[in-house]
């Protein structure tokens, strides 16, 4: 049991998952903003669900995000088959190893040894251990959590957009905030300090499906930028994308010969989201 002092950000991975009993791609960027508790297994036998279970519950409880990792994919298949599938929280599976070794996890791991790394909301390791696979271990591993929360939460609380209410500047054709907000976003880049931008003449705007999130809001990721909205916000923000579908035509370029779709598809394809 270490204390990491390698504040190494995640990486911007789309990993197979199984969630509910369904097989998927998993976003990790999906999760930034809040507290992260990854726990890595080698092995998974049926018993083991009821203490993971249990932890996810405690550290949902807490304000965590709980997921599960394994090694190969293979492992997802298998639980796919038992009852077990149908947990609450995400399997993750990491093929390519680019996520174990972001998180310092070294496989392969005793069948009754779990490696747990903690990240804060802004994506940093603050802490790694290795513990037993039953209920001693998982409470040691939730007092550390709680240390971690207690003791970092004030110097890494996500950022927030300094307004709120949205509106659209024709001039620089982006989507800015004017008045105080509530709405969280993920770290980003200095070059994504709006809101959202048009894409170059090459690239048209692509969008995401709006989900819940485990805080209750509604949220929409736009490259590396995850918005969390109330519905109010969110009400909001549905008002600007309709004045903005009202200019496209000056500002998406024109149809190439070789694209099928029309402006008003491009309308709909914002409307959508």
């Amino acid at each position: 049991m270490t204390n990491n002092d390698v504040f190494a950000t995640l990486p911007k991975l789309r990993l197979p998952a199984l969630l509910e009993g369904e097989l998927q791609y998993l976003d990790l960027t999906s999760f930034m903003g809040q507290w992260l508790v990854f726990c890595c297994l080698s092995e998974f036998s049926p018993g083991d669900m009821m203490i993971l279970a249990r932890q996810d519950a405690r550290l949902h409880h807490a304000g965590a995000k709980f997921l599960v990792l394994f090694p190969s994919p293979t492992s997802l298949h298998t639980i796919r088959r038992t009852q077990a599938s149908l947990c609450r929280f995400p399997l993750l599976a990491d093929p390519s190893e680019r996520l174990i070794r972001a998180l310092r996890i070294v496989p392969p791991l005793p069948a009754d040894r779990v490696q747990t790394v903690i990240v804060e909301p802004a994506g940093k390791i603050r802490y790694h251990l290795t513990h037993s696979l039953n209920a001693r271990g998982m409470e040691f591993m939730a007092e550390i959590f709680n240390y971690c929360r207690q003791h970092f939460t004030a110097e890494t609380r996500p950022s927030q957009w300094p307004a709120g209410r949205f509106s659209y500047d024709p001039e620089t054709k982006l989507l800015v905030c004017s008045e105080p907000s509530t709405i969280i976003h993920a770290t980003h880049s200095d070059k994504r300090n709006r809101l959202m931008t048009t894409h170059h003449n090459s690239h048209p705007m692509k969008w995401t499906k709006l989900n819940i999130c485990d805080c209750g809001r509604l949220h929409l990721t736009y490259g590396v930028v995850t918005l969390h909205f109330t519905r109010k916000e969110f009400v909001d923000f549905a008002g600007l994308i309709s004045q903005l579908a009202a200019h496209l035509p000056s500002i998406l370029p024109a149809t190439r010969p070789y694209e099928t779709r029309s402006t008003s598809t491009d309308q709909d394809s914002l409307l959508c989201c």
